[in-house]
């Protein structure tokens, strides 16, 4: 025990290496990469609310369907500040664009007719689409 308690500094120091990194991506990083201080991780969709859909557009490839089309075609349909990430994906061979895209919580709840106006600007904007899965978590 006296062993532990004479290299007490030793274990401080070993602490201090330890607890310094996980202080700067927690604090600093975001700083770093964003140029905005914000503390603490960013809360992912279960946490802050919201609705996650993803898009499938099959007869488009991927570089012909931006997420300015789409993010641009949610807003006009009453989905401000959508956050659209766009990827590449396989169907039957076919290369395909798929947009996987976050929109924030709503006070007004998703209706019927709000999806049916985003799914004829998307229609009129960058052809068929097809959406695969869609689904609207609540804040926990």
């Amino acid at each position: 025990m006296e062993q532990l308690v004479r290299r007490r500094y030793w274990w401080f120091a070993i602490s201090l290496i330890l607890i310094l990194p996980g202080l700067y991506f927690l604090l600093l990083h975001p700083l770093v990469t964003t140029g905005q201080f914000s503390v603490g991780l960013r809360a992912s969709i279960d946490f802050s609310g919201g609705a996650l859909w993803e898009l499938r557009f099959p007869e488009q490839a991927p570089g012909t369907v931006s997420s300015e089309v789409v993010t641009t075609a949610f807003a006009e349909a009453g989905f401000e500040n959508a956050i659209v990430q766009m990827s590449a994906i396989e169907v039957d061979g076919v290369q395909a664009a798929e947009a996987l895209v976050r929109t924030a919580r709503s006070v007004k709840p998703i209706r019927m007719q709000r999806s049916l106006r985003l799914s004829r600007r998307l229609l009129r904007r960058s052809g068929r689409f097809r959406a695969n899965a869609w689904r609207v978590s609540a804040p926990r």
